[in-house]
C-alpha cells in the first residue's frame, strides 16, 4: 500500500496536511489566497508541487496529480555562541525555505508559472527535511532575527540526499566591529568584574566607579 501526503503551504509558511487514501485528498478550511500544494509519495520519495489559488466559498480542483521521482534536502540549523565556546545550539521551530534556483519552473510547469518554493520547520533537534524534491538546483535560506542569515545552494538528483547545514552566529551591524581581550593582574591571573570601556580616539571619559565597591 502506497501512502501519500498532501501538504498545503501558504506564502507565509503556515501548513496544513492531509493523508491521501485511494488516490484522493481534500484540504478544508483553507484561507483565501495563493498557496503551494505539495504531494509526497513517502514510499518512493516522489513528489509534485503545484500553485493553487483559493477563492471565497469555492472549491479549487487541481485535477490529476502525478508525483515524479526526486531526491531529498536535509540539514540541521544551529546557533553558534561565543559565550558557549563555539558549540552549536539547535534552533527549534525555525523556517527553512527552498526555492528552485535560477527561476526555473518545476516538472509539469510552464515558464509562465511560479518556480518551486518549499518551506520546512526545524524539529526539536534543529533538523529539517524536504522530500520528493524534483531534480535541479535549489537555493536554501534561513532567516532568524538577531542572527546572521544563512544561504546555501544545493543540487538535487533522483534518489540522492543533498545536505545544507546552517550554523548561525550573532548578527553584527554594518560599519561596526568587535574588540576582545583578557584583563589580568601582574601574575597573569584573570580579574573578574573589571570595568572595560571603549571610546573614539582622543576622546577620554573617566570611568564611573560605584563607591560601594571600593
Amino acid at each position: 500500500v502506497r501512502h501519500l501526503l498532501a501538504r498545503r503551504e501558504r506564502l507565509d509558511g503556515s501548513q496544513r496536511r492531509a493523508t491521501i487514501r485511494r488516490g484522493q485528498f481534500t484540504l478544508k478550511n483553507i484561507p483565501v489566497g495563493a498557496h503551494s500544494l505539495t504531494v509526497i509519495d513517502t514510499g518512493s520519495n516522489a513528489g509534485a508541487y503545484l500553485s493553487v489559488d483559493v477563492r471565497p466559498r469555492a472549491t479549487t480542483v487541481v485535477g490529476l496529480v502525478e508525483p515524479i521521482p526526486g531526491g531529498q534536502i536535509t540539514g540541521i540549523v544551529s546557533r553558534v555562541s561565543d559565550s558557549a565556546g563555539g558549540s552549536p545550539e539547535p534552533l527549534i521551530g525555525i523556517e527553512v525555505v527552498a526555492e528552485a534556483d535560477g527561476g526555473q519552473p518545476g516538472p509539469g510547469k510552464t515558464p509562465d508559472t511560479e518556480p518551486i518554493r518549499m518551506v520546512a520547520i526545524t524539529d526539536s533537534s534543529g533538523a529539517y527535511a524536504f522530500r520528493g524534491v524534483p531534480p535541479g538546483a535549489y537555493r536554501i535560506s534561513v532567516v532568524v532575527p538577531g542572527l546572521q542569515a544563512g544561504l546555501q545552494w544545493v543540487w538535487v538528483e533522483v534518489g540522492s540526499t543533498s545536505v545544507a547545514d546552517f550554523r548561525l552566529s550573532e548578527a553584527i551591524e554594518d560599519g561596526v566591529g568587535t574588540v576582545t581581550g583578557t584583563v589580568t593582574d601582574a601574575d597573569g591571573v584573570a580579574i573578574e568584574g573589571a570595568l572595560v570601556r571603549v571610546f573614539p580616539r582622543d576622546w577620554y571619559v573617566p570611568p564611573t566607579i560605584d563607591p560601594s565597591s571600593v
